[in-house]
């Protein structure tokens, strides 16, 4: 489900913990006259800035007014990726533009989105909810790359290089997605240039910070072996030497 409450959104976000919130919710009930939002910013759990992008996005969702305008059903996609930091080079127009294109999904928790060597037809934004991308490893199991929440995309590497998906996309929770096809990605690459170079720019950059993380994670992956086996071979001297 979509975080609509302001405390829901906050825990999505990670910016408060469920025990703050519990203890934000007990002084609101000894003082109901006051808002969430402000007992949590005296008890200083969140940042003005935060605050407002919850209470920005609670307009969203109930079709409220935000900034000065009212936000109607109809343009809320728009609205919605206008919160995403990936895509805060593209003006309202050419998200609105984008938005038009997607179409909304809902998952189950456990649903498997896409399958390793599926082909790769859509790119999926997080609006709210958690996904896990898996790869399998021998043996049969499956090991997590990394765990996406609102705001992330992922599937654009398909869509890119036309290739079979390289990972799984499993659904970690019910979880609230905007997909873009690749036939509507294309329609918008050719038709809207500039809206198509700042996409790929979106995409650039994601995948340069994705291997990136990659690279550091294989680091300390192969660091912690090296630590190993110099453990081991220190213990395996000790012991010749007794």
């Amino acid at each position: 489900m979509i975080p609509i409450l302001l405390g829901e959104f906050l825990l999505e976000k990670e910016v408060i913990t469920p025990d703050q919130l519990e203890e934000a919710l007990t002084k609101k009930r000894e003082a109901p006259g006051k808002k969430l939002g402000q007992i949590l910013l005296e008890l200083g759990n969140v940042s003005a800035r935060d605050l407002d992008e919850a209470l920005a996005l609670q307009a969203i969702f109930r079709g409220g007014v935000m900034d000065g305008r009212v936000v109607s059903p109809q343009n809320r996609r728009g609205e919605l990726l206008r919160q995403i930091t990936f895509f805060s080079d593209l003006t309202q127009e050419e998200l609105d533009r984008l938005a038009a294109k997607t179409s909304g999904r809902k998952f189950p928790s456990g649903y498997r989105i896409f399958s390793e060597g599926d082909p790769g037809d859509a790119l999926y934004i997080i609006l709210g909810g958690a996904v896990a991308i898996v790869k399998g490893v021998p043996g049969g199991n499956e090991k997590t790359l990394a765990i996406l929440k609102t705001g992330n995309f992922f599937g654009e590497m398909a869509l890119l290089d036309a290739f079979p998906r390289s990972a799984s996309a499993v659904v970690m929770r019910e979880t609230d997605l905007l997909l873009l096809s690749r036939k509507d990605l294309d329609s918008l690459l050719v038709n809207q240039t500039g809206l198509g170079c700042k996409l790929y720019k979106v995409f650039a950059t994601t995948l340069s910070l994705r291997l990136r993380e990659m690279d550091e994670k294989m680091k300390n992956l192969l660091s912690a072996r090296a630590f190993s086996s110099e453990e081991k071979e220190e213990e395996g001297s000790v012991s010749k030497e007794s």
